[in-house]
């Protein structure tokens, strides 16, 4: 996957892309952008940085806070998971100041606690 992964990352600006179509697009298209962005995040630690400065983060809070199908929880969470494992600088001063963060915990503490196979921690 990481072949593809630089190949879509060797277009310019595509950060910016797809950062703008999850923010705008419908949950559809944002569930298929959080998985791209799963793949992106768990590749080569460049990629991600270069997502960091278009707010990712706090948009990451905002679709875990808003989400409506399960569906679309797995890649946010996936997604945001890899970004948290990163260490990522950009974490503490969102959380901080988003307002999405208390139903985002909230929704991540959901899943942990759910008996639907899909949203269980892994391990």
């Amino acid at each position: 996957y990481l072949d593809a992964i630089s190949l879509l990352m060797s277009f310019p600006e595509i950060e910016k892309h797809l950062v703008l179509a999850l923010q705008e697009g419908s949950e559809a298209l944002g569930n298929e952008i959080c998985w791209t962005l799963t793949y992106i995040s768990a590749g080569p630690p460049a990629f991600l940085h270069r997502l960091l400065p278009f707010h990712l983060v706090e948009l990451m809070l905002e679709k875990l806070s808003t989400a409506t199908e399960e569906v679309s929880l797995v890649p946010l969470l996936r997604t945001f998971g890899n970004i948290c494992a990163d260490g990522a600088d950009a974490i503490p001063r969102v959380f901080t100041t988003s307002p999405h963060t208390p139903a985002a915990l909230d929704r991540i503490g959901q899943c942990l606690q759910s008996n639907r196979r899909m949203l269980q921690k892994d391990g």
